[in-house]
C-alpha cells in the first residue's frame, strides 16, 4: 500500500533526484523506516513486495540542523519579498497648534512564506519538427535553463534539472525527443519535477518561430507562456534572453501566494 509522503519531506524518488542535482540540500534530510506501513503491508503480502521493490518503505525527513548554511549574495536588493520586511525609519512631526501626529506615509509590508520544500524545474529539449539543426535546438533549451537559473535561484529553494538528471528520470520506454505537446506535463511527473517547459520551433513565412509553456505538474495548470517571431536564430536567442526570465518569475508567484 502506497502512501504519500508530506511535505517539506521527500520519497525515495524525489530524495534520488535531489542528491543528484543538489548534493548540499540533500544533506538537510535523514532517512526513516515506514513502519507502519509495513505492518499493514503484511496483511496484504503482495502489496509488501511491490512497496519493497519500489523503495516506499523509506522517506527522508528535512531537518535543517543537518544543513550546512553557505553564505548568500553579498549583495542583497533593499527588498527582498521572501526575506524580511524593509525597516522603516520615520520621523514623528508635532503640529504645535493641533498637537496631531503625522503618520509614516510607508507602513511594513507582510513578510511572504518562503517555501521549504526544494523545488524541482524541468526544462525540457526543444522541438522544431527539422526545421533546426539537433545542436541548434539543444542551444535554445540551454538558453531557456539558463533564464530559469537567473529568474529563480537566489530567489527560491529550487533546482533547475540538468539534461542529464532528466534522462536519468525518465521511463526506460521513453526518450526526450519524444517529449513534446500533451506529454509534457506527464513527462515532468515522471521525473518528479514540480514545474515543466518546452520550447517548440516553427516556421511564419521567412521568420522562425517559438512558442514556450510552462506548467505545474500536480495540477497540470499552464502558469505562463510567451510567444516571438525572428528572422533568424541570433534575433530569436534575444527575444528568449528578454521574455524567459519573466516567464520563470511565475513560479514564485505560485508559490508564495499558496
Amino acid at each position: 500500500m502506497i502512501f504519500s509522503v508530506s511535505s517539506p519531506n521527500l520519497s525515495q524518488s524525489e530524495y534520488d533526484v535531489l542528491r543528484v542535482s543538489n548534493p548540499k540540500m540533500a544533506q538537510c534530510y535523514e532517512s526513516h523506516f515506514r513502519g507502519g506501513m509495513l505492518a499493514l503491508d503484511l496483511l496484504f503480502w503482495p502489496f509488501m513486495i511491490v512497496d519493497a521493490l519500489g523503495g516506499h518503505y523509506t522517506y527522508y525527513a528535512y531537518e535543517p540542523e543537518y544543513c550546512q548554511v553557505t553564505p548568500f549574495e553579498e549583495a542583497k536588493p533593499a527588498y527582498d519579498p521572501w526575506g524580511e520586511p524593509p525597516k522603516i525609519t520615520s520621523k514623528v512631526k508635532s503640529d504645535q497648534n493641533t498637537n496631531k501626529k503625522i503618520e509614516p506615509a510607508v507602513k511594513p509590508q507582510p513578510q511572504k512564506k518562503k517555501p521549504s520544500r526544494p523545488i524541482f524545474v524541468a526544462v525540457l529539449e526543444s522541438t522544431s519538427g527539422g526545421v533546426l539543426k539537433l545542436h541548434e535546438a539543444q542551444f535554445i533549451t540551454n538558453v531557456l535553463r539558463e533564464e530559469a537559473v537567473r529568474a529563480l535561484y537566489s530567489k527560491l529553494n529550487v533546482t533547475i534539472m540538468t539534461r542529464e538528471n532528466i534522462i536519468e528520470m525518465l521511463p526506460p520506454d521513453k526518450s526526450l525527443e519524444e517529449c513534446e505537446g500533451a506529454c509534457i506535463v506527464e513527462t515532468g511527473k515522471n521525473i518528479s519535477a514540480d514545474y515543466v517547459s518546452q520550447a517548440r520551433i516553427g516556421t511564419f513565412g521567412k521568420n522562425l518561430t517559438i512558442s514556450v509553456e510552462l506548467y505545474r505538474t500536480s495540477n497540470n495548470k499552464l502558469i505562463a507562456s510567451f510567444n516571438s517571431k525572428a528572422r533568424d536564430i541570433d534575433a530569436l536567442e534575444e527575444d528568449i534572453r528578454a521574455k524567459a526570465a519573466g516567464m520563470f518569475y511565475e513560479v514564485i508567484r505560485e508559490e508564495t501566494e499558496k
